[in-house]
């Protein structure tokens, strides 16, 4: 009996032995191999690399989707993002061909340019992307050249949804209001929606000043009620049309509640006043006001 128990505990042992992976994002590197040594541990897991990099946000926006790679790169000294950008340049050379041409401003370009480079050298593209060259030139900008752009409140319709409500990752978190009802989320609960150019009123309006892309939300809702009244005198053909347009009167919907919190801010007096306040500093104008307005 003993020794049955033994080996029926045994068994028990042997089958809540669990085994544990890392997978690491985008790469492995030698300061987490280091930490792992540290803690006793380097030997009981399996390790493994998911190199993400490039990311296609819109049908023209490929994103490394690396919010922190200039601090990285300036206060930390770390300068594992420009290794990453190589790689995706590399990369994208493998899927469109060879680049004959790279170019950039700023050290960070160069040395992005020279990793590059070598990293081709270290690794020939295949034989049919070193034949193809379909980009003839890519231009590297280094965020060191201007470091003011981004600190400028932006005044874009996708600009000002990105400063008070926030996009990330192409993404961004709305309240569909009641007349949505189910097609955006339950009325009142959180959804979150990606902005892209598959949106065909979105496309229209991302790179617009506000107050146009306002007007025009406006002049679409006139005209989509004004529809809606008329139903009771279509005739089926027309009434057939009204049913296929609705998917996107249902994206002017949403974007009418991604509208809202930011016509919330610009009509306040405040938001007025730190774009005066901006674009005094960047004309050299009234330097003292600014300053104080900085200030207080």
């Amino acid at each position: 009996a003993s020794s049955s128990s033994s080996r029926s505990a045994a068994a028990s042992g042997a089958a809540n032995v669990h085994e544990y992976s890392v997978f690491w994002v985008p790469r492995h590197s030698i300061a987490v191999q280091k930490v792992l040594e540290e803690e006793g541990v380097y030997g009981d897991v399996q390790q493994g690399e998911f190199c993400l990099d490039v990311i296609p946000l819109d049908d023209d926006v490929l994103s490394l989707e690396l919010s922190c790679a200039y601090r990285d790169c300036v206060l930390d000294g770390d300068t594992a993002p420009l290794f990453y950008t190589a790689c995706a340049l590399l990369k994208l050379q493998e899927v469109y061909g060879l680049i004959p041409r790279l170019q950039g401003k700023g050290p960070a370009a160069a040395a992005v340019k020279d990793i590059t480079i070598k990293l081709r050298k270290e690794s020939p593209l295949p034989a049919a992307a070193a034949a193809t060259c379909r980009i003839h030139r890519a231009i590297i900008l280094d965020r060191d050249i201007d470091v003011i752009t981004p600190l400028i409140t932006q005044i874009t319709f996708e600009g000002l949804i990105d400063e008070i409500t926030g996009i990330r990752h192409g993404s961004v978190s709305y309240t569909p209001s009641k007349r949505e009802g189910g097609g955006g989320g339950a009325p009142g609960r959180p959804a979150t929606v990606f902005l892209n150019s598959s949106d065909p009123f979105y496309k229209e309006f991302r790179d617009l000043p506000y107050y146009i892309t306002s007007q025009r939300l406006q002049q679409y809702a006139r005209d989509a009620r004004k529809e809606y009244t008329e139903l009771g005198s279509k005739d089926l053909s027309e009434l057939k049309t009204f049913v296929k347009g609705l998917p996107k009167l249902l994206l002017l919907d949403r974007l009418s509640d991604l509208a809202v919190p930011v016509a919330e801010v610009v009509k306040e007096q405040s938001f007025h006043d730190r774009l005066k306040t901006e674009q005094d500093i960047l004309e050299g104008y009234d330097v003292e006001e600014a300053v104080q307005y900085v200030q207080v």
